[in-house]
């Protein structure tokens, strides 16, 4: 595959081949210039000779502003006048870096909070998040908990379809009683 990373202004960053696009980005992402990837554009190739081919073709005509090699052999001519390679392409697919990460993270958070029953604080913890930042990443990827259904407790009267009995009445605690016959004031 031959892909290509963008910035948010469509600005060509960097072409590249793999067979796999997704890790590439991944490892790119790690570069000083990692963090301004927005896009990625894939092109399926037949094989890799054809995929070398259109990557050192769209080097040279494109000029990403980060690949090195190839670079010296960039044709004088002016942006506007160079032409994409002509490379057969069988299907070309359009990813959106940051959807995608968003979809990832968002699939994540719903497996955790299944996991532990929509417990925040459980989940957070197995994906290494704290309860904040839990709620958090909640809102801002709109994943909402929800509550369980209260567990309604049967007794044997419901059961039978029959009015519970009332219950006995507590019995008072005994007041202590004082004789005002024997009180004499003074004493003790």
């Amino acid at each position: 595959m031959l892909y290509r990373h963008f910035d948010k202004n469509r600005r060509l960053l960097y072409v590249g081949i793999s067979e796999d696009a997704l890790k590439r980005a991944a490892a790119h992402g790690v570069k000083p210039w990692g963090h301004l990837i927005a896009k990625i554009t894939v092109e399926h190739l037949p094989d890799r000779a054809t995929a070398e081919a259109a990557e050192k073709a769209a080097i040279i005509a494109e000029c990403p502003r980060f690949n090195v090699v190839h670079s010296r052999q960039r044709p004088l001519l002016p942006p506007a006048s160079r032409k994409p390679s002509p490379a057969v392409v069988d299907v070309k697919v359009e990813l959106d870096l940051v959807k995608h990460l968003a979809d990832v993270e968002r699939a994540v958070l719903v497996e955790a909070l299944r996991v532990y029953g929509g417990n925040r604080t459980m989940a957070a913890r197995r994906i290494g998040l704290n309860l904040r930042q839990m709620r958090y990443r909640m809102e801002q990827l709109g994943v909402a908990v929800e509550k369980p259904e209260p567990v309604v407790r049967m007794t044997a009267a419901m059961l039978v379809d029959q009015p519970p009995r009332p219950k006995a009445p507590k019995p008072q605690p005994k007041r202590p009683t004082i004789n005002l016959a024997a009180y004499v004031p003074g004493q003790r």
